[in-house]
C-alpha cells in the first residue's frame, strides 16, 4: 500500500486500498483499519485537523489492527547497541580478563560485564 506523507503534528503518513485506511502515527506506531469507505479516507487527506477528523471519525468507528511499533523497535534497538558498546569497553579495559576467565573466551568476560552492569543500574542484586 502506497503510503502519503501528511501535514499533521499526531499524524506522519496514511494509505489506502480496498477498504483498508492505514495510518502511521509521528510516535511510529501504524494501525489498519478495516471496511473503510474511499471517502473517508479523502475526507482525511483533505481535513485541516487530520488528527481530530481522526479522532471524530475513524477511531471507535471501525475494526483495527495495531501492525507495527517503529519507535519502540528503534528504541529496543539503541538500548542494545549502548549495552554492547558498555560492554566492549569494559571488556578491553581489561577489568574481565583475570585468571578466572582467561582460556574461558570471550562469552564468559561478556557475561560477567553484563552482570555488572546490572547490578550497577539497581537491575541485579
Amino acid at each position: 500500500m502506497k503510503m502519503e506523507k501528511v501535514d499533521s503534528s499526531n499524524i506522519e503518513e496514511i494509505g489506502f486500498g480496498k477498504g483498508t485506511l492505514m495510518i502511521k502515527f509521528r510516535g511510529g506506531a501504524i494501525y489498519e483499519f478495516y471496511s473503510v469507505p474511499e471517502e473517508i479516507f479523502f475526507s482525511l487527506k483533505k481535513a485541516g485537523s487530520k488528527g481530530s477528523f481522526f479522532h471524530y471519525n475513524i477511531k471507535s468507528k471501525y475494526d483495527y489492527k495495531k501492525i507495527s511499533d517503529e519507535k519502540k523497535k528503534k528504541d529496543i534497538k539503541v538500548v542494545t547497541e549502548s549495552i554492547i558498546e558498555e560492554l566492549d569497553k569494559r571488556i578491553k579495559s581489561g577489568i574481565y580478563d583475570h585468571g578466572h576467565l582467561k582460556g574461558k573466551g570471550i562469552r564468559s568476560a561478556q557475561v560477567m560485564a553484563l552482570v555488572d552492569m546490572l547490578v550497577e543500574k539497581g537491575v541485579l542484586k
